[in-house]
């Protein structure tokens, strides 16, 4: 069996002349597909780190990859190397260089937001994580990583998206390649890593969940702030009870989501198109989720959410409860209770005025001018 460093090197050496070669049964790919995976599961066990993972690597499907990769999957928060974060040893495009990298997967984001806007999402979540991780080793490095030549035009967006997704990152020149022993330190140190990121997630369970509340703008970006802020007690209850509510309204607006395209089953077309408008294009739209009927006339959908029951009070804002009234044939209101128990939903159409008594809390105070 191939150590650590082996594997790189055979990559260096051989990849670009096995590209000009057919991929089918091909030596090269056989190879890269099966001993990273062997070496790595070796060294996991052998360094007793405790989570449940997975190995896998790619140079291609049906056709050899720009960039391969060897990712260690913590499958608590990823199972596929097309979503969630992961340990990834990405090789540049004319192999003078691998990074291993603590990256996220991109087509999740590409698939959410499309291309363009997800490469900008992406990035908020990368330098979210950089400002809230603490480096566990000087070598890391929380630049942009370099895959390919930024002058060419590629078939795909996923290059791009590996650089993008790349929060931290230790580049090994394929000239200079450290020995094994130093390269496994750095995948021990990189580990830690990964395991301080789950520790700070929302749900482990669900990064999605953790990605979208950290795209809501409301998490911190800044321990020191929030350190600052538990020195003052009513400062910091505020702060905790609005991120909990905040979390509330995100697992409701996820469990809309699925059950309206569970609703649209029998149109995948539809299905298709359900958005979760609060996070995909901001606040401030009247609504959280767009969906459909099965003609294909659009729904509106306001969404709140409590973790007790459906008589518990719940804030609206003036600007929801002006468009219930005035896009009343599209608009819908979701109440979505005992979130976090047994999940049960009501709706309510139309003008919120019909279903609801409403009470002014909040008010504009401007100077008198005496």
């Amino acid at each position: 069996m191939d150590d650590l460093r082996t594997i790189i090197n055979k990559t260096f050496n051989q990849y670009l002349d096995a590209k000009q070669t057919p991929f089918k049964h091909n030596q090269f790919a056989n190879y890269f597909r099966t001993e990273p995976k062997r070496y790595l599961e070796t060294y996991i066990k052998r360094t007793g780190f405790h989570f449940k993972y997975n190995i896998k690597s790619s140079v291609g499907n049906g056709q050899w990859a720009v960039i391969p990769w060897i990712v260690l999957f913590d499958t608590d928060i990823s199972t596929s190397a097309t979503e969630g974060t992961y340990i990834v040893y990405l090789f540049a495009e004319d192999m003078s260089k691998v990074y291993l990298s603590l990256g996220q997967g991109w087509t999740y984001y590409r698939n959410e937001f499309g291309t363009k806007i997800g490469q900008s999402k992406i990035k908020a979540v990368s330098d979210y994580w950089r400002n809230n991780l603490k480096l566990t080793s000087n070598n890391f490095n929380t630049k942009e990583i370099h895959l390919i030549d930024p002058l060419k035009r590629y078939g795909t967006s996923l290059p791009r998206g590996y650089e993008l997704g790349n929060i931290m990152s230790i580049e090994y020149d394929a000239n200079q390649l450290p020995d094994n022993q130093k390269m496994e330190d750095d995948l021990s140190l990189m580990i830690q890593s990964l395991e301080e990121l789950k520790s700070k997630l929302i749900s482990s369970r669900d990064i999605d969940l953790s990605n979208k509340y950290i795209l809501s703008g409301l998490a911190n970006t800044d321990d020191r702030k929030q350190d600052k802020q538990k020195r003052t007690p009513i400062k910091r209850d505020y702060t905790k009870q609005t991120e909990s509510n905040r979390i509330t309204g995100l697992k409701g607006e996820r469990y809309v989501v699925e059950y309206e395209k569970d609703q649209l089953h029998g149109n995948k077309k539809l299905q298709s198109k359900v958005e979760e408008v609060s996070v995909t294009r901001g606040d401030g739209l009247g609504y959280d989720v767009l969906s459909f009927n099965p003609d294909g006339s659009e729904k509106h959908i306001e969404v709140k959410t409590t973790t007790s029951s459906e008589n518990t009070p719940f804030h609206i804002s003036q600007n929801e409860l002006l468009y219930s009234k005035e896009e009343s044939s599209s608009y819908w209101l979701y109440r979505v209770y005992d979130i976090d128990k047994k999940v049960k939903l009501e709706k309510y159409r139309g003008n919120l005025e019909q279903y609801f008594f409403f009470e002014p809390i909040n008010y504009i105070a401007s100077k008198k001018n005496l």
